[in-house]
């Protein structure tokens, strides 16, 4: 286990009740505010969306989701992946007003699952203590974290011209994370919009990349948001699928590109691939592809190829790191 941890962290074993659930997790974030909660829980769905959903509304941390029985060496990995949280707010407010350059981003590599050649990059802020993409935008108020947002469109942008422009790096997707509610605010969409336009990139190249870190939004406001930005010629993607509120709603009435499953979610469905299997299959008849995050090992990799994903990304392949080279 860590030597130390420096932030409040409750492990919630989640009762067999969605009432339950969400009592305990109210309990929880009168009695410890802001704490970071790991959610213990069975295969079942509907209590860790019902759990999962409360603990973002009730404004915890949620770390992530582990099956019982417990294992002590996935708490621990998970435990590790916590950021230092003292101090985060305030930093990170200080870098967006500042205005964050490309050069205090890194990028991750997103692979084809059957031929494995590279066909993404994600970007992620390089700050010490921060790593998780959620954890960005907490404490920030809506026009520092605009800023950010336009900071990390303008990486992706910066990246595409170290690659060598369209014929280096041909069908390869640069994605950011984007919280719903700058995804809402035209502001954002104009700003895109020049910065593409300004560097010649075209718009199906830049993947926006919806997250659910500050509450999303009515469904039929966002699908006519979405839409503008499709229109725009930008991707919409949907990360952390099965997470708080990235849910099916979503991937059957948005005009999505691709959608993202995050691990904690594909830990949760292991035990029964058939559903990650109909899923995928969903997204494949709405024309969507599926990319699975934070594959490690190669069991991860096995498992996400045969319930058919199109994508995946992580540390199997390669941490997050600056991309200095062609893909020529």
């Amino acid at each position: 286990m860590p030597a130390a941890i420096a932030f409040d962290v409750v492990i919630v074993n989640l009762p067999a009740a969605v009432d339950d659930c969400v009592e305990m997790i109210r309990h929880v974030a009168a009695s410890r505010p802001g704490a970071t909660v790991i959610l213990l829980c069975d295969d079942d769905l509907l209590l860790t969306h019902a759990a999962s959903t409360c603990a973002v509304e009730c404004a915890l941390h949620l770390a992530g989701l582990l099956t019982k029985p417990l294992k002590l060496d996935r708490l621990e990995a998970l435990l590790g992946e916590q950021p230092r949280r003292a101090d985060r707010p305030g930093r990170l407010d200080r870098m967006a007003r500042a205005g964050a350059n490309p050069a205090d981003y890194v990028f991750q590599s997103k692979h084809d699952l059957r031929g494995g050649q590279i066909v993404g990059y994600e970007a992620f802020l390089r700050v010490e203590g921060v790593e998780m993409i959620n954890d960005w935008f907490t404490g920030l108020d809506h026009d520092a974290a605009l800023a950010m947002t336009v900071s990390a469109a303008r990486a992706v942008i910066d990246l595409h011209g170290r690659l060598g422009g369209d014929g280096a790096a041909p069908g390869v997707t640069l994605g950011f994370n984007c919280p719903y509610e700058i995804f809402a605010d035209s502001r954002f969409l104009a700003e895109l919009t020049a910065l593409s336009e300004a560097a010649a990139l075209p718009g199906n190249l830049i993947a926006v990349e919806l997250i659910d870190s500050r509450g999303s939004l009515p469904l039929g406001d966002l699908r006519a948001i979405a839409t503008r930005y499709v229109t725009a010629g930008f991707e919409v993607h949907l990360d952390d699928f099965g997470m708080n509120a990235a849910s099916l709603e979503r991937i059957v009435h948005l005009p999505l590109k691709e959608v993202k499953f995050d691990r904690g979610f594909f830990d949760l469905v292991q035990n029964d691939p058939r559903l990650l299997d109909e899923i995928i299959s969903l997204c494949h008849l709405r024309g969507m592809t599926s990319t699975v995050t934070r594959i490690e090992e190669a069991e991860e990799l096995a498992t996400a190829r045969r319930v058919g994903a199109d994508y995946g990304q992580g540390y199997f392949w390669s941490h997050p790191a600056p991309v200095l080279r062609s893909l020529s």
